[in-house]
């Protein structure tokens, strides 16, 4: 299948050089406003073309589908014109920082019936998926989840602007919150507290690096997920308790817990090339992917709802 990657910064690299190397994929042409950025990941990983405008590349290259890895703001214009020319879109998570354009761009995949896929690789994780079937099977009821994302900045100019990125709790917390709904259901409300307390010093920023969302589940259970972008030691990862055992990972190990016993569960492979193939077999059979943009909106949500609750002081009630 002919693909192209569109937005060569960290994350699109990463899928041009997985793509580069997956026997489905035949990667004919990168886009990026940075024409010379374009042309050295094009050379680097001997792609055929690089172009930096994706509507010229759309119409130029005979294209199956198209990775969309542009900044959060900037995904609904790739997404639009691939679907008027019927390609289909993987799209970087989140899938907007804004609720107007994240339901937009789920309307338009829907409308255009185009195969479409969001970046959460780690619900294509081997080892989480099998962890995730034993406490879904032996589990019981879930009573709790607690996830944390503590880390640092993410050294690009728009991460740091709440209009572009959405801040970290929708960068990057939005993997523990898809997490939580994939592991205990979907969440009927929120409340939430953002600060930011320690990075106040820094050139052009205007986000959060502390935040605190408590969760509501459909089942009852309750959640609690902390972000900090401030942090001098990285830990990241999402625990559940539910009446038989114990899920934890730290997002480097995944541990099921019995009263009298436990076992690890470890990945194969790079979760990020198991989505790409994952996704390349949807565009091929034509089946819808599990992780779509309906999936997408639904996590995404949980970072804009807490944004809401903390700007209000109050609860969230899901969907937006």
């Amino acid at each position: 299948m002919k693909v192209a990657v569109i937005g060569v910064g960290g994350i699109g690299k990463g899928h041009v050089q997985n793509l580069s190397g997956v026997d489905e994929a035949d990667l004919v042409a990168v886009a990026d406003i940075d024409d010379e950025k374009s042309r050295r990941i094009r050379d680097e990983f001997e792609v055929k073309n690089s172009y930096t405008d994706y509507d010229v590349m759309m119409d130029r290259e005979d294209l199956d589908a198209v990775f969309v890895c542009t900044p959060p703001f900037a995904h609904l214009g790739p997404v639009r014109s691939a679907a008027d020319r019927d390609i289909a879109v993987f799209i970087e998570k989140p899938l907007d920082s804004k609720i107007k354009r994240a339901k937009e761009i789920v309307e338009v995949c829907e409308d255009s019936k185009i195969v479409n896929q969001m970046g959460y690789h780690w619900r294509f994780d081997s080892g989480r998926v099998a962890a995730r079937e034993i406490l879904l099977k032996e589990g019981g009821p879930v009573g709790m989840v607690e996830g944390r994302w503590w880390g640092g900045v993410y050294r690009v100019p728009w991460w740091t602007k709440r209009d572009l990125s959405g801040g970290q709790i929708t960068e990057q917390t939005t993997h523990i919150f898809d997490q939580a709904r994939w592991l205990a259901g979907e969440v009927k409300s929120l409340q939430a507290l953002m600060a930011t307390r320690m990075n106040f010093d820094m050139e052009d920023y205007d986000i959060e690096d502390v935040s605190a969302v408590l969760l509501e589940f459909e089942s009852g259970a309750i959640g609690l997920v902390s972000s900090t972008n401030a942090s001098v030691r990285y830990e990241v990862g999402v625990k559940v308790v539910a009446k038989n055992l114990k899920y934890e990972d730290d997002s480097r190990r995944i541990k099921v817990s019995w009263k009298d016993r436990e076992q690890d569960f470890e990945g194969e492979g790079s979760p990020y090339v198991a989505e790409e193939k994952a996704f390349l077999s949807s565009v091929e059979s034509g089946e819808p992917s599990e992780v779509n943009v309906s999936e997408g909106l639904r996590s995404v949500e949980l970072s804009l709802g807490a944004m809401k609750a903390s700007q209000q002081r109050s609860r969230v009630d899901l969907p937006l």
